[in-house]
């Protein structure tokens, strides 16, 4: 795959400068014998962008998040929890959610336990029947446990649970990191 690199180029001795399309390491082995690349300053990328062919060479894969509550404050507060680390795909209901994440697939799923419609252990279940979704790690949010145990939500299908409402967001963070490195997906630090 090409990527725009947006790498600095400047000619020793020269003083041109421009910008160069290729694959990365190409371009830098093409060059490095005659040419002095540098990274200018740039900032995170748009999610346009993150989507994009043209991603720039020197950006790292964003975790998506998919969160699936059929509360908007609690999608407003996990949005502006995580929206700094991740890219948020956000689901209103477990239909949506379910063809949503069929259609662009997340790294890591928070699913309110209660919702109206399809209960969020329908859908966890649901999302390990299905091949496409199976692997991907789902995360109950809870605000009461509902008279389960951790142990519970195990057997239900989920990988782990968050409790609500986050009274420690470090607690978010290090959850979702430690299952994001077990499928080598965590590198928005």
């Amino acid at each position: 795959m090409m990527y725009w690199c947006h790498e600095s180029v400047q000619q020793q001795g020269r003083g041109s400068r421009g910008e160069v399309r290729g694959n990365c390491s190409d371009v830098r082995s093409r060059l490095a014998d005659r040419c002095r690349l540098t990274l200018p300053f740039a900032p995170r990328p748009s999610p346009l962008l993150l989507a994009s062919p043209l991603l720039p060479c020197h950006y790292r894969h964003v975790p998506v998040i998919a969160i699936i509550d059929d509360y908007p404050d609690n999608r407003l507060l996990l949005r502006s929890v995580l929206g700094e680390r991740y890219e948020i795909a956000e689901y209103a209901s477990g239909v949506d959610a379910l063809e949503g994440m069929r259609r662009s697939l997340p790294d890591l799923v928070l699913l309110d336990i209660q919702l109206p419609g399809m209960s969020g252990l329908e859908i966890v279940s649901h999302i390990r029947a299905d091949d496409a979704l199976r692997h991907l790690p789902v995360l109950a949010l809870t605000a009461h446990g509902f008279g389960m145990v951790r142990e519970d939500y195990l057997r239900a299908g989920f990988s782990d649970h968050v409790h609500m409402p986050l009274l420690d967001e470090t607690v978010l963070h290090a959850t979702i990191s430690r299952w994001l490195a077990k499928r080598g997906g965590d590198v928005a630090r």
